[in-house]
């Protein structure tokens, strides 16, 4: 059985990296990459 872990974003900082950003890099990531973050 394999399980996965929940994805929490939040709205991030006002004038710095926010969901969008995060979103993206998470869609940009390949099979057999080290985990972003």
């Amino acid at each position: 059985m394999t399980t996965t872990a929940p994805l929490a974003v939040t709205m991030g900082e006002p004038a710095g990296i926010g969901g969008e950003l995060s979103l993206k890099a998470w869609s940009k990531r390949r099979q057999g990459d080290r985990p972003f973050f």
